[in-house]
C-alpha cells in the first residue's frame, strides 16, 4: 500500500501538469486579490470623493478563496480527475493488478493521492491569497470572539470542501475510466452544489435548516456570499452548522469511497 502511494504521489507531483497547477496556486491569488482592490478603490471612491466604505477585508477575501464555482475552486477537481484518469487509460492500473496489489489498495492509493494533492493545492492557495490580502486591506475593526470562530469554521470547512471533492472525483474516475466525462460530472456535481445555498438564501428555510445543513458546501456555501463589511463578518457560522458541515462531507464522502470501491472492484480493466 505505502509503495502504492509513493508511486501514485510521484507520477503526480513530477508531472508537468502538477508543476503548472502548483504555479497557478501560487500566481493566482496575486491577480484576484489586485481586482478586490480595484474594486473596492471604485467603489471607495465615488465621483472622486472618498466614502469611506471598504467592500473587503483579509477574512473576507480569504473566505471567498474558498468557493468552489470559480478559480482554483475548479481547477484542483479537474486536475485531480484527470491525474486519477490517466492511470486507467495508460494501463498503469491493469499492471498493478497483475502485479498483484489489490482493487481496494490501488484505489485507496489513489483517493489519498487525490487528496494529497488537493489539499496541497488549496493550501498554497489560500496562503498566497492570505499574504495579499493582508499587504493590501486592512482587517477592519476589532473581531468578536462569535466572529473569530466563525472564521475558523469557514476554513476548516473549506479545506474539508476540497478533501471531499477528491472522494468524488477519485470515485468518478476510476469507475468511469475516462478522463472527459469524469471531468465533466466533476465540475457538474461542484456546481450544483455551490448553487445551492445561492437559492436557499432568496428562500425562508429557518423550519428545514438543520436538514439543509447537512447538504455538503451549504454551511459554508451561506458563509461566503455575505460580504462582510469593514471587518464586520456577517452570515458567519454557527457551532451546530459547522459540525453538520463537517458530519455531510464525512457521510457522503464515506459513501463516495464505498460506491467507488465496489464500481471499481467490478470494472473490467483493459
Amino acid at each position: 500500500m505505502l509503495s502504492l502511494l509513493k508511486a501514485d504521489l510521484f507520477r503526480i507531483f513530477k508531472g508537468k501538469l502538477a508543476k503548472i497547477s502548483l504555479i497557478l496556486a501560487a500566481a493566482v491569488p496575486f491577480l484576484i486579490v489586485l481586482l478586490y482592490l480595484l474594486l473596492d478603490l471604485s467603489v471607495r471612491y465615488i465621483d472622486g470623493e472618498a466614502t469611506g466604505i471598504s467592500m473587503f477585508t483579509p477574512l473576507s477575501i480569504i473566505k471567498s478563496s474558498f468557493s468552489m464555482s470559480d478559480n482554483m475552486g475548479l481547477v484542483i477537481p479537474i486536475f485531480s480527475a484527470i491525474f486519477v484518469s490517466l492511470d486507467l487509460s495508460n494501463g498503469t492500473l491493469r499492471n498493478k493488478v497483475i502485479a498483484g496489489h489489490k482493487r481496494n489498495a490501488i484505489y485507496t492509493s489513489h483517493l489519498l493521492s487525490s487528496i494529497i494533492f488537493n489539499a496541497a493545492l488549496i493550501l498554497i492557495y489560500v496562503s498566497a491569497t492570505a499574504i495579499f490580502a493582508f499587504i493590501f486591506f486592512k482587517i477592519g475593526g476589532p473581531l468578536s470572539s462569535e466572529e473569530i470562530r466563525s472564521f475558523l469554521y469557514s476554513v476548516f470547512l473549506g479545506f474539508a470542501s476540497y478533501l471531499f471533492m477528491a472522494t468524488f472525483s477519485t470515485m468518478i474516475a476510476l469507475v468511469l475510466g475516462n478522463a472527459a466525462p469524469a471531468i465533466i460530472l466533476t465540475v457538474v456535481f461542484s456546481m450544483i452544489l455551490s448553487l445551492i445555498p445561492t437559492v436557499f438564501m432568496f428562500m425562508d428555510y429557518e423550519s428545514y435548516k438543520y436538514v439543509l445543513y447537512l447538504i455538503p458546501f451549504f454551511a459554508n456555501g451561506t458563509s461566503t456570499i455575505s460580504i462582510p463589511i469593514d471587518g464586520l463578518i456577517s452570515g458567519g457560522l454557527t457551532d451546530i452548522m459547522f459540525i453538520e458541515g463537517m458530519l455531510s462531507f464525512v457521510i457522503f464522502g464515506a459513501l463516495h469511497v464505498f460506491l467507488g470501491m465496489l464500481g471499481f472492484n467490478k470494472k473490467d480493466l483493459k
